[in-house]
């Protein structure tokens, strides 16, 4: 066992040894030492020595210990060669919440609160483009018929929609909550997950299931007092909005609130927005998560879009990374507009803005007055030797060759550094910081 893997359950001193372990490559590996550990499995006890490697290898269990366990390979294998069967079977079990229903979340409800002193806001209907009437049509008449919206004869709420074709040719109704509704609302206060946050709740795992929830917002019903507020005015009358509509100011706020308190607890989950990322450190534990997971959302009346899921991948990108078992790694995506960027071919390529000529005569006032001095404060005169060290600084960028030769040295970032190499324990500080090519990162800092 590596000591990384070790000093996360155990901070027992361990004993020198001899001992050293070869490769099937015929390379020596010499352990930092070994303990006694009480290894239990099934009906079996036995003692047996643990030893702690400084590289950061997978665990795997040697021929004394595999002479002293009888394991129930029959069970181990046949587990392994059904994961995809097992799978399968779970996804035929829970298919009622991967069907084209929305979902419906039950025992919540939505509410918005208004500033003190708001008077009501009713805007008029906005004109609807004659080539898009029956489309825009259509997707009211299937918003009422899901249930998401419901005709009123009056509010004293109007919000205006706004018709956005989409890939398909089909129409998503927009509410222009901008000029009604959002400049008047309590905003409730919940933080997002942050980025060391979700990358530090997947560490360890091998591998990831990637879930969606299919049209997350609309799946969370608003209060009644609240579907007032929201109403949307369209060339077919006036409609009370039902559920938690996009666009809102509040949505991600309440539904990042719903859903970390659903799912809170539950080891390898996360969820962010209208994704959830699931792992284990093996297949068993990834496949208990994945299925406790399923049963919360049945019992909650959540949907899953199985189109856009996928399940026990060696890697998945999130948030513009790529994430798998060795760790967090930056996708071509952050990087592939600067690689493949043109080399500029003369002066002007190197600007983001035309350079036009304009006549003096048409612009004669504008040019003189560019051209006069801007009154300011008297500046501290530099002396030569100032003036030299500025000019080296701004041409000598630091490099991340550098950074990685001072972070070594430094007294206090070279023993950090050997620490998280080793796997030593941070005090449960680990999770925050990652490996660049030999620099410490602390989340997306340097």
């Amino acid at each position: 066992m590596s000591i990384g893997n070790f000093r996360k359950i155990s901070n027992k001193q361990i004993k020198p040894t001899n001992i050293v372990f070869k490769t099937y490559k015929g390379d020596s590996i010499i352990p930092l030492g070994y303990l006694t550990v009480r290894v239990q499995y099934k009906n079996q006890k036995v003692n047996l020595n643990l030893y702690i490697v400084k590289e950061n290898l997978d665990t795997i269990l040697g021929r004394e210990w595999l002479y002293k366990i009888h394991l129930d390979w029959p069970a181990i294998k046949a587990f392994r060669a059904k994961t995809e069967q097992n799978l399968n079977n779970l996804l035929r079990e829970y298919k009622d919440i991967f069907d084209d229903k929305l979902g419906e979340i039950n025992n919540y409800e939505a509410k918005l609160k208004l500033r003190h002193g708001v008077k009501p806001i009713f805007c008029r209907v906005r004109t609807v483009p004659f080539a898009l009437k029956g489309r825009v049509e259509n997707e009211i008449d299937r918003l009422e018929k899901e249930g998401i919206i419901e005709k009123v004869d009056s509010s004293e709420w109007a919000t205006p929609v706004v018709p956005v074709v989409k890939s398909d040719g089909s129409i998503r109704l927009c509410a222009d909550y901008s000029v009604t509704l959002n400049p008047n609302l309590i905003v409730p206060q919940h933080p997002l997950p942050r980025l060391d946050e979700i990358f530090g709740s997947l560490n360890g795992g091998k591998q990831f299931t990637k879930l969606d929830f299919k049209h997350a917002y609309l799946q969370m019903k608003v209060h009644p007092d609240s579907q007032k507020l929201m109403t949307i005015n369209t060339h077919k009358g006036l409609y009370i909005c039902k559920r938690l509509m996009y666009g809102l100011n509040g949505a991600p706020a309440i539904w990042q609130r719903y859903v970390d308190g659903l799912f809170q607890g539950m080891d390898g989950v996360k969820v962010f927005m209208d994704d959830a990322r699931i792992t284990g450190s093996d297949e068993i534990s990834h496949f208990t998560a994945l299925e406790e997971f399923l049963k919360k959302c049945r019992e909650h009346g959540l949907k899953l879009n199985l189109n856009k899921s996928k399940f026990f991948q060696n890697e998945i990108n999130f948030l513009g990374h790529r994430i798998d078992s060795k760790g967090l790694h930056k996708t071509d995506e952050k990087i592939s507009a600067v690689v493949n960027a043109p080399v500029p071919r003369n002066v002007h390529e190197s600007f983001e803005f035309d350079i036009i000529f304009c006549k003096t005569i048409e612009h004669g006032n504008a040019d003189f007055l560019s051209r006069l001095p801007k009154t300011s404060e008297e500046l501290e005169a530099k002396d030569d030797i100032t003036i030299f060290q500025m000019s080296q600084i701004e041409a000598l960028p630091v490099t991340s060759k550098e950074l990685r030769q001072e972070t070594s040295k430094d007294i206090e970032l070279g023993p950090l550094l050997r620490a998280l190499r080793e796997g030593n324990d941070l005090q449960g500080r680990e999770a925050q910081y990652t490996i660049e090519d030999g620099c410490i990162m602390y989340g997306q800092r340097v």
